[in-house]
């Protein structure tokens, strides 16, 4: 029998074979990222807890590796409250101390910046300390959010405690979008048609053709929302798309690989075991949209009554694609288009 990529990830790091629903004591993490809303009592904690061990190790308090680590404010952007504004100062002041690489508020989403930058790359178990890290299994990383008693201690030592592997749930999606639906729709079609808890700690892999094809915008947005399933992650085989995004990544913004980092491509083998097979015919889906008080009450708009009073284009769920669309309307404003 064959292994899933989230196996196959997992193994990698441990050194040796692992099998959805093994436990494992330690998992070491590659990379590690923190946004300003658990950072600050994670640092805190962090340096209460573990000062007198590195004091009577003769060592100075330092991070397990700064160059795995990095600090990405983004959600109270401007910040709105003296505590906010401390803690963001509280980031840049520890990331001065220890190396670890700062952005800047403004610089934008932090899910964004971590693939953006090619913070994260391929193959590698990265955490943040947010639910929504699941984006970054678009790049066929195991990702997933912490919280901040996790954080701080993987701040000490670069590993997780009492892991369990995950079972996977193979999504195999075929047909083509019809003309006005989008990735989004299709995991909100998703999330409607699986509820809150229809992926409860599990790995939701996206297969099949329409994903095959399917640009790395809609892949981040996909993984993104799996988590509204709760999902533990979602995840996406890497192809030759998710090399050229790396690459440009790489490139584009001379980020440096260090001597540790490596390119790390794995997929699912084809006899890969799957806790369950769900597929899913994207010409079936229709514009669909989330309604109160949850994204998995998911509904095509033909059957939504109420009209649609206000919409946001933001977030970290569709980041990619709402940057894209503000620049084509910028760019028919500025042709005398609109």
């Amino acid at each position: 029998m064959g292994a899933t990529i989230t196996e196959k990830i997992v193994s990698r790091a441990i050194g040796r074979n692992a099998k959805a629903g093994e436990f494992v004591d330690t998992l070491p993490v590659d990379k590690l990222y923190f946004n300003e809303v658990i950072a600050p009592p994670a640092i805190l904690n962090f340096q209460r807890d573990f000062e007198d061990i590195y004091k009577e190790a003769g060592k100075k308090m330092q991070v397990f590796d700064p160059m795995k680590v990095a600090f990405m404010p983004d959600h109270t952007v401007p910040s709105c409250s003296v505590m906010a504004s401390s803690g963001v100062r509280l980031m840049s002041d520890f990331a001065k101390q220890q190396g670890i690489e700062m952005y800047k508020e403004g610089d934008g989403i932090e899910h964004t910046i971590a693939s953006e930058e090619g913070f994260v790359l391929p193959g590698e178990i990265t955490v943040a300390t947010d639910s929504h890290t699941c984006t970054q299994g678009a790049l066929g990383a195991l990702a997933f959010g912490v919280g901040t008693t996790e954080a701080q201690n993987l701040l000490a030592t670069g590993e997780i405690y009492s892991f369990t592997v995950p079972e996977t749930i193979e999504f195999e999606i075929s047909g083509k979008l019809q003309k006005g639906t989008y990735p989004k729709d299709l995991i909100l079609h998703i999330l409607g048609l699986m509820g809150e808890s229809g992926c409860s700690k599990k790995v939701a892999e996206f297969t099949g053709p329409t994903v095959d094809s399917m640009e790395m915008d809609g892949r981040f947005t996909m993984c993104n929302l799996s988590v509204e399933m709760s999902a533990r992650t979602a995840v996406v085989n890497p192809d030759s798309r998710t090399l050229d995004y790396i690459k440009t990544a790489l490139d584009g913004r001379e980020r440096k690989l260090t001597p540790e980092e490596k390119v790390r491509i794995v997929r699912s083998d084809h006899d890969a075991e799957f806790s369950r097979l769900v597929k899913v015919d994207a010409q079936m889906v229709e514009p669909t949209v989330s309604i109160p008080h949850s994204p998995a009450n998911a509904k095509p708009v033909s059957q939504v009554n109420d009209p649609i009073s206000t919409v946001f284009i933001g977030s970290c769920s569709n980041a990619w694609s709402a940057k894209n669309c503000l620049s084509q309307l910028s760019w028919r404003r500025y042709a005398g288009i609109m």
